[in-house]
């Protein structure tokens, strides 16, 4: 989710994104009331083996990646993150 990324995304893409339906001042407090248990969360659970952080997967889109709610994700976006896991299912089936 846009919510949790802690990337740096390029500034064209932000453009293209900022068509999102919260303004900046909301989507700050809606930020911090995502993030925080998320990583409360990813820091418990970091070191087991059946975790994987995908936080970041869509910090390198060349396009906009999410729906106008932040969250859902577009036809790139979704693509992105299936050739993520899909490196992540092939190496775990490999080994």
């Amino acid at each position: 989710m846009i919510w949790v990324e802690d990337c740096l995304v390029n500034e064209a893409i932000k453009a293209k994104e900022k068509g999102i339906v919260i303004d900046s001042d909301r989507f700050a407090t809606v930020r911090g009331n995502f993030t925080t248990p998320y990583k409360a969360l990813s820091e418990q659970v970091k070191a087991k083996p059946y975790f994987l952080s995908f936080q970041s997967v869509l910090c390198p889109r060349t396009d906009a990646a999410y729906q106008a709610d932040g969250v859902h994700l577009r036809d790139e976006g979704r693509k992105m993150v299936a050739k993520e896991m899909s490196v992540v299912v092939m190496q775990r089936l490999l080994k």
